[in-house]
């Protein structure tokens, strides 16, 4: 009765929320978007993988230009780049210029210059490193499938925390140092979250409720509010249901948040939101899923048949500030296009710098660029792409205009400022 609640609630909340076409933004041919990960609106690393190699690739305008900053062959035959190659398994990009990767042996490198040279720590371990969290530029958790270790100095020295082997790992998390947690498989036990508060000495055990299926992806926005994406197989085996589990005490309890049948093959793959309200689960075929309620309801978004493609993979999911890019396998990255009516490409540097952001009462726009006029247009939408407010303004002598939108609830909206004919664009929160 319960999963009946929730498919008749998706239904009848969803259509409030304007579906959205994600459009190709990168394209690569044949590889494996792996992680997207970005410190900032601008700064933004994607791990590429593709048989026998792997790369980096590097934007530093909000995603619309990507250089390739590091590659690597693994597989093949001589002469290959690195001596002694492996497989890089994850990337974690959680400051400016830190960058860590995870590789098969128990390998993990590390960066300071954003790739331009690395440091190499050998665990103890002849396994495959492929759960990786940076809370921060030093502190993180690092697993296998049957052992976990944890920093607090980037890497230089590790401690290994004890999880028993059967517990078989399936993705971590790291809130602090000593309060960390992963998911784990059971087979007929079904998925187990698993945290600790005390650097893995003891561990708190929570059997997902209603869970039968394989775990993804753990995101915490916060300390309290967190997300897990996950599947259910049916009684072949096939995994014919997309599963969202959400806790709001910080992974004491979980409740099941979104269960719905996806007639394909593979489930939900990873998750993450922008703020409470706004988020984001992927999986594979075509499957974007959007909430901007805090997951009370989704629309499934469409996604245009970019190059070399027919259904497409969607793999990951990660956020340029309040940008999202979704990364697939064969296809590269997909976004969100301008003809939405929300304008997700960055304002050029120095053009408009919107502050306090986020912000409360009021938000001021300083108007860096040259002006024939004083009459600056304002339009606002929502996370949805509705839009919420419009109305034209006199800019002052200083280039500051002072906007305090009606009675909106907090969230992610988008604006777009006209001026002269042209249009600059980005994102405010409201708390």
């Amino acid at each position: 009765m319960k999963y009946l609640l929730i498919f008749f609630t998706f239904l009848f909340l969803s259509t409030s929320i304007a579906q959205i076409t994600w459009e190709q933004v990168y394209f690569s041919d044949n590889e494996i978007v792996v992680r997207i990960h970005a410190p900032d609106s601008l700064d933004c690393i994607a791990l590429i993988d593709r048989m026998g190699f792997c790369k980096l690739i590097h934007s530093t305008d909000g995603g619309n230009q990507w250089d390739t900053i590091y590659d690597e062959t693994y597989w093949g035959p001589p002469p290959q780049k690195f001596p002694n190659p492996q497989h890089v398994f994850n990337m974690q990009y959680p400051a400016n210029g830190y960058l860590y990767l995870s590789y098969e042996k128990g390998i993990v490198k590390r960066s300071r210059d954003r790739a331009k040279s690395f440091d190499t720590t050998y665990l103890p371990v002849n396994l495959w490193m492929k759960y990786f969290h940076m809370k921060d530029s030093i502190t993180g958790v690092l697993a296998s499938s049957q052992t976990l270790f944890i920093t607090e100095d980037g890497w230089e020295t590790w401690e290994q925390a004890d999880v028993e082997w059967e517990k078989y790992i399936v993705d971590v998390w790291m809130h602090s140092i000593d309060t960390f947690a992963f998911t784990s498989s059971h087979g007929i036990l079904g998925p187990i979250y698993y945290r600790t508060t005390d650097r893995g000495k003891t561990w708190k055990e929570q059997k997902l409720k209603e869970g039968k299926g394989g775990l993804r992806k753990i995101f915490f926005l916060n300390d309290s509010i967190g997300w897990i994406a996950a599947s259910e197989p049916n009684f072949l085996g096939d995994q014919k249901f997309d599963v969202l589990y959400k806790t709001t005490d910080g992974g004491a309890v979980w409740e099941l948040a979104y269960r719905q049948e996806n007639y394909k093959i593979f489930g939900l793959q990873d998750v993450a939101f922008v703020d409470e309200q706004n988020g984001i689960a992927v999986g594979q075929f075509n499957k974007i899923l959007r909430t901007t309620d805090g997951g009370d309801s989704w629309v499934q978004d469409t996604i245009a048949i970019g190059q070399g493609a027919t259904l497409i993979p969607t793999m990951t999911i990660g956020y340029l500030g309040t940008k999202p890019l979704i990364g697939t396998f064969s296809s590269g990255m997909y976004g969100i296009p301008a003809t939405t009516g929300i304008e997700y490409q960055t304002s050029k540097p120095g053009a408009i710098l919107a502050y306090p952001n986020p912000f409360t009462d009021y938000v001021n726009f300083k108007l860096d660029v040259p002006m024939l006029s004083t009459e600056v247009k304002i339009e606002i939408w929502d996370f949805a792409g509705r839009p919420v407010e419009s109305e034209t303004l006199n800019a002052s002598g200083s280039g500051v205009i002072r906007f305090r939108p009606g009675a909106n609830s907090a969230g992610l909206y988008f604006y777009s400022i006209t001026i002269d004919g042209n249009i600059f664009s980005g994102t405010v929160v409201r708390e």
